[in-house]
C-alpha cells in the first residue's frame, strides 16, 4: 500500500503549492507587515540610517581581511564549532566551576582546536584585566 499526502489526496491541484504568508508579505495587517513598519519608525526616530546588507558586509570584509589578528581570532572559532558540529569536540563543564552552559576559550589561536571549556562568567574573568595595586 502506497502512502501519499492528505494534501495530494484531497486537492491534487494543490501539489506544490507553499502553505502559509510568504516571506516578504505586503498585506499591512499580520505580524511581519507591522513589525516592519514599527521597525522602519524605530529607525528613522532614533536617527539611525536603515540596515544596510552591503555596508555591513563590506564593513565585515575589511575587517576579515585588514585585521590578522582579528582574522586569527575568527579563523578559531568557525573551525572549532564546525568541530562541535561534526561531534568531533564534545563541550565539558567549565573547568573553573563546573557550570554545564560553556564557550570555548583559546589560549592560542594558532592552534584552535586546543582551549578550555569556560562559562560565560569566568570567561570575562579570564580576559578580564587585573585590577591596579591600590597604593
Amino acid at each position: 500500500m502506497m502512502m501519499t499526502s492528505l494534501l495530494t489526496d484531497a486537492r491534487p491541484e494543490a501539489v506544490g503549492l507553499k502553505i502559509g504568508r510568504p516571506r516578504t508579505c505586503n498585506c499591512g495587517a499580520c505580524r511581519k507587515c507591522r513589525r516592519r513598519e514599527y521597525m522602519r519608525g524605530w529607525y528613522a526616530r532614533t536617527g539611525r540610517s536603515y540596515p544596510n546588507p552591503e555596508r555591513r558586509r563590506a564593513y565585515e570584509n575589511g575587517r576579515y581581511h585588514g585585521d590578522h589578528a582579528y582574522r586569527k581570532r575568527h579563523d578559531a572559532r568557525v573551525a572549532l564549532a564546525q568541530q562541535v558540529r561534526r561531534g568531533q569536540q564534545v563541550p565539558t563543564p567549565c573547568a573553573l566551576c563546573g557550570a554545564e552552559e560553556v564557550v570555548g576559550h583559546h589560549n592560542d589561536y594558532d592552534r584552535p582546536l586546543d582551549g578550555t571549556w569556560l562559562c560565560v562568567p569566568c570567561h570575562h574573568l579570564v580576559h578580564a584585566p587585573l585590577p591596579e595595586e591600590a597604593p
